[in-house]
């Protein structure tokens, strides 16, 4: 039945009423759906559970956007409501770029600069109109309440926004209010060196020999750490470095900013700043219960200052007990450094703008955040506001993630930031011993080896703290707790457990008790070399069973610990680690990571402790890839200081070393473990070219509102949906002062057109580069890499290289092409019948040939449809204009819900996974874009998959469709956190011998995970149906009681089989909600052009006739498809292989 034929019967609902009426009274077996049940004349059945996503926490109904990986979001208070960050419409300080009668641009994009001045008359006049807005906002958002709203914290020059406390229902209104742009729920993630800077060659810009000018360390560039505070008294921060530099204040010596200043109303003189830390703000006590200031109670925070720019120290006190010999440099040791203290144990979301906020108006040059991240790859609040920091000419980084190293692992990372993975470099082990073991009743054992910060000690007698009694209790021999002074009176050794508390701490403890050294015995964990208070020694749980098995017998053991050697290894240089969170992005057409620095085992400053300042750690995660990465930005800006934050990334990018990385096991890398490469500033300070982005282009870029990421001028190359061929363009400026000849070349996955392949660039001047990639050679559904390669044929300036990451889509993402054959086998005479359909999925002018096979001759005069006949090609020939696939969704007649209960149709059986799961469910063959199916996947949060390719069931949250993710080729009547555990039932049923399929969900309310946190909740249910006509491939969403509440959340939409064809009709707010008595239609059309032909046998040669049809346009469509017969001589006898018979 034709959609006109169902509208000119008088609506859906009221034919169907008359016929299942008739239908129940005559067949009242109607085929009704039963789990597991066999199915009869076209009835549906379960075939089997399908495997829910697992559930992860979310947002709540009151927000744009979910929380990221490894973050949570701000509880609720004792009054109901969180701390929400509140975006107004108009663009921040940074992002400026006029329009506004009487306010001039503050953009620097805008106004031909490279970074922003916040002092300026036209900077301070329109924040002084950004201020009186936002009091503008804020008197409608306190009128739409009905309450006053107090403002926590307001920021305008990155982002325009402020941080409200507002209940959950208050948030979801807030996101419609005239004004607002974005409404967030703050959340809080987690915090993500001697070698590191010679591993990406930062001497190479230190000493010249890689620039044009004299050599910089980083002088007079400053850079921003938002992190976990800092060690005020480190000697990294000191205002004269190990090497007798004394560092200058670009604010004038004995000025500082935030804390340190005398005129802030927290001002504090413990915080001592000096003219190399030249500012400390803190952003976490005001919201949560620490009470430190800027100080560094954790150490992560000055690991991470140290590391991009802590001074040059030529030979640290690693421990009390022992000096290093190497020296440790930050990887701009003479740059300035601002610290933002915006953890406590967690780091808020709020926090961190507040610190950008704040960084851009301190004239940071380099920004690094080594925290993780949640929130819309582009319209998070954080990510808004590392925009407006690439606006006002911040180079920015950050860390990719420790949660690799999987696939897809690496989290929303805004795509105008550096995100940095984490390589390892040279294996450094500070190897002691523990010799000279004597005493007891038994052969002692001979020199135990193991590993520590340490300096040498003894011979002295040698206890186990077990034997010692302490507070600690039975687990004395853990050193939990200090032991009582002069426990041990003659300098002995004691022996210690590892586990429950710090391993430093236990050194501490026996310390306290009059210990003269300590042999700390592992877990099974691995043995680690600590900055020990006193002489120490870390040894294998192997080594340390066998000493306090020596130790039980007789008495005076004593024995001695060596000083520590320092051994290095290079062979793991280069080598990912393992950690390292690793693409493909949530974005489509961008990779991610951006590049990769050392982030294993890198030694640089630590926080203090009761008694020492000068401590030292040696610790691993992408936290400290990130500072290497804004150090080598810092180093940059220092020597190229009228170059944008893009092109700054861009040079580090094009010039990094990607083809010596490997995977952490062993095998090469690829742009998604490690993007450009890793970090070389030798070559990165020679570049010759630079690729430049502005904040307007990427923000433009936002796939919500119809942007395509593909197009940002990257120095990489990404795409998420290749057919046959994908294509960029990039714009490549001159790095250099004269003409450079380049030549282009691609190596990799694939097939790689350049254009041009060679060009002169003139100093200063652009040029565009165009790429096709073409995959046909690749395997479908598989990713495909590869590097496009620019090489300066004047031998003037290093290759300029950029990563390529293509995922070849499957041959039916293109459409259909089919070709049958009437026989299986034919005889010599025999005439043979072929069918072609071709069915496209995109409008456009197609050529259809078929080449005949050898052994068969065309019967004249069959071709069918324009099908031609070529004899001189033994082809046959079509050409035609096909408009492709639609799948769009349109309102229509209301009133077509039919209760399935109401016609006696029995609930179907719950999923063991109630909140989430699903089932497969065999059902009568249908149609949807050409392809016929007969199984479907039945989901608990509001979907049908049509057929049964992803094997899961629709995940709690819900995605804007299309897009590739799995699952596809979904019908959405209301896909959202719905939950059957505590109310609510639904249906599948097959109706009139198989006429139509239907599956309803009934009175279904929400997840409890959210009616748990808002019980004003409690009241939404929805009930809801998609309706299928089997023979005509007609579909309709009908809605009953659509109690929709509060909740905001829900996809109202229907894809194909790709993810790259269809509509959402509705999308969390946006678009139209269906209510009750909505009726939805499917419009699913595949204009098909049908053909056929003839052939006769001629008898030679005889065996498989294999014959290949090719549809092309004139665009990126190649569409094959087979078809064979076997031609056989009747005359022959076989010999049945199986039963040795002869047949005639």
């Amino acid at each position: 039945m034709s959609k006109h034929q169902r509208n000119a019967t008088g609506g859906r609902g009221r034919r169907l009423i008359s016929f299942s009426a008739i239908t129940l009274l005559a067949f009242s077996a109607v085929a009704l759906a039963q789990p597991f049940e066999a199915s009869n004349d076209g009835a549906v059945r379960s075939s089997g559970e399908v495997s829910p996503v697992e559930r992860q926490a979310t947002d709540g109904p009151d927000a744009v956007g979910r929380v990221g990986r490894d973050s949570q979001y701000v509880p609720l208070d004792a009054a109901g409501r969180s701390r929400y960050i509140v975006r107004f419409v108009e663009p921040s300080l940074a992002l400026y770029e006029g329009g506004i009668e009487g306010l001039r641009a503050t953009s620097p994009a805008a106004r031909g600069e490279t970074l922003l001045d916040t002092d300026s008359a036209d900077a301070q006049a329109y924040l002084d109109f950004l201020e009186q807005r936002q009091a503008e906002h804020l008197s409608a958002i306190a009128s739409r309440f009905g309450r006053s709203v107090s403002v926590e914290r307001a920021f305008k020059v990155a982002i325009n926004a402020a941080t409200l406390r507002l209940a959950p229902e208050e948030a979801s209104a807030l996101v419609r209010l005239n004004g607002v742009a974005h409404v967030e729920r703050d959340y809080l993630s987690a915090p993500l060196t001697d070698f590191g800077p010679a591993q990406i060659n930062a001497d190479a810009i230190w000493s010249g020999s890689a620039t044009p000018f004299a050599g910089t360390r980083g002088e007079g560039v400053i850079v921003g750490i938002m992190d976990t505070g800092i060690n005020f008294q480190h000697p990294s921060f000191a205002a004269t470095d190990g090497d007798g530099y004394t560092h200058t204040n670009p604010f004038g010596s004995g000025n500082f900013v935030g804390w340190c200043d005398p005129g802030h109303e927290n001002h504090d003189p413990a915080y001592q700043c000096n003219d190399k830390l030249i500012g400390a703000w803190d952003y976490a006590d005001a919201i949560t219960a620490e009470a430190d200031g800027p100080q560094d109670n954790q150490g992560h925070g000055s690991h991470v200052a140290s590391t991009a720019a802590g001074n040059l120290l030529l030979s640290p006190q690693l421990s009390p007990t022992y000096g290093y010999e190497n020296p440790i440099s930050g990887v701009a040791p003479r740059a300035n450094i601002i610290v933002y203290d915006v953890c406590e144990e967690l780091c808020a979301a709020s926090s961190v703008i507040a610190a950008i906020d704040q960084a851009i108006q301190d004239g940071v040059h380099a920004l690094n955040e080594s925290i993780g991240i949640g929130g819309d790859t582009f319209s998070g609040s954080k990510q808004q506001a590392y925009l407006g920091a690439l606006a006002a000419g911040v180079a920015a980084s950050r860390s990719a993630g420790n949660s690799g190293p999987g696939a897809a692992t690496v989290g929303p990372e805004p795509v105008w930031v550096t995100s940095t993975a984490a390589t390892r470099h040279v294996s450094r082990a500070f190897n002691n011993q523990v010799t000279g073991l004597a005493g007891g009743d038994t052969a002692a054992p001979g020199d135990i080896s193991g590993q520590a910060m340490s300096g040498a000690y003894g011979p002295a007698p040698i206890v186990y703290a077990a034997e010692f009694s302490n507070v600690s209790g039975p687990d004395d021999g853990q050193c939990l707790e200090e032991f009582p002074a002069g426990t041990w009176t003659n300098g002995e050794i004691v022996v210690c457990d590892r586990g429950q508390i710090a391993r430093v701490q236990k050194g501490e403890n026996v310390l306290a008790g009059g210990a003269g050294g300590m042999i700390f015995v592992d877990d099974g964990n691995g043995i680690i070399a600590d900055p020990h208070v006193l002489p120490a020694i870390h040894i294998s749980q192997a080594d340390g069973a066998t000493l306090k098995t020596w130790l039980e017998t007789g008495a005076g053991h004593q024995g001695s610990i060596t000083e520590a050697v320092v051994s290095i290894d290079t062979s793991a240089e280069d080598v990912m680690a393992a950690f390292s969170s690793r693409g493909p992005a949530d974005v489509a057409g961008v990779i991610k990571p951006d590049l990769g620095a050392p982030g294993q085992s890198i030694l640089a400053a630590y926080a203090a402790t009761d008694d020492e300042t000068e401590v030292y750690a040696s610790i691993s995660g992408t936290s400290m890839a990130s500072p290497h990465a804004t150090g080598a930005a810092a180093l940059m800006r220092a020597t190229f200081p009228t170059r944008t934050a893009s092109e700054i990334r861009s040079a580090l990018m094009g010039t990094a070393e990607y083809s010596a990385v490997r995977k952490e096991t062993l095998a090469d890398s690829n742009p998604f473990d490690i993007g450009g490469g890793r970090i070389d500033l030798a070559r990165a300070a020679q570049t010759g070219i630079v690729l430049n982005e502005t904040a307007s282009n990427f923000a433009s870029a936002d796939p919500a509102s119809g942007g395509d990421p593909t197009t940002l001028n990257l120095a990489s190359l990404g795409q998420s949906a290749c057919f046959q061929t994908c294509t960029w363009q990039r714009t490549l400026k001159s790095a250099a002062t004269g003409a450079s000849q380049w030549q282009a070349t691609y190596i990799g996955d694939g097939d790689a057109t350049i254009t041009p392949g060679s060009f002169t660039l003139e100093g200063g001047t652009t040029q565009t580069l165009e790429v096709e990639l073409d995959v046909t050679s690749g395997d479908r559904e598989t990713w495909q890499f590869g590097y496009v390669v620019l090489s300066n044929t004047d031998g003037d300036a290093p290759d300029f290289t950029m990563p390529v990451a293509a995922f070849v889509m499957p041959s039916e993402s293109l459409g259909q092409l089919d070709k049958t054959v009437d026989v299986d086998t034919a005889e010599p005479g025999d005439t043979v019948n072929y069918t072609l359909t071709a069915a496209p999925f995109t409008a456009g002018t197609y050529t259809l040939s078929d080449q005949l096979p050898e052994g068969v001759t065309y019967v004249a005069d069959s071709a069918t449809h324009g099908l031609v006949y070529d004899a001189g090609d033994r082809t046959l020939d079509w050409s035609g204009a096909l408009t492709g696939a639609d799948l769009r969704l349109e309102a229509a007649d209301p009133g077509a819900y039919l209760s399935l209960a109401g016609l006696g149709v029995t609930p179907f059986t719950v999923p063991s996974n109630c909140d989430d799961g699903g089932f497969f469910v065999d059902v009568p063959t249908f149609s949807y874009l050409g392809n016929a199916y007969s199984r479907v996947i039945f989901s608990v949060n509001g979907t049908v998959e049509v057929g049964d390719a992803s094997s899961m069931a629709a995940s709690f949250q819900n995605e804007e469709l299309p897009n590739p993710d799995e699952p596809n080729n979904v019908l959405a009547p209301l896909w959202s956190d719905l939950s059957l555990c505590s109310g609510g039932n639904w249906y599948a049923a097959s109706l009139n011998s198989g006429e139509f399929i239907v599956f309803e969900w009934e009175a279904v309310p929400l997840s409890n995970f959210w009616v748990t946190e808002f019980p004003e909740l409690a009241s939404v249910h929805f009930t809801f149906q998609v309706w299928i006509e089997t023979a005509t491939g007609d579909i309709w969403f009908a809605y009953g009681d659509m109690n929709w509440g509060a909740w905001p959340f829900g996809t109202v939409a229907a894809e194909n089989s790709t993810g790259e064809l269809g509509e959402s009709y509705f999308f969390d707010g946006e678009g139209t909600r269906p209510e009750t008595d909505d009726t939805i239609d499917v419009v699913a059309q595949l204009d098909q052009q049908m053909m056929s032909y003839q052939v006769t046998v001629d008898g030679d040669p005889l065996g498989t006739m294999v014959n290949e049809v090719l549809l092309t346009n004139d665009g990126d469509v190649s569409i094959r498809a087979w078809s064979s017969f076997e031609a056989v001589d009747p005359g022959l006898i076989f010999r049945d292989r199986f039963e040795g018979a002869e047949t005639p």
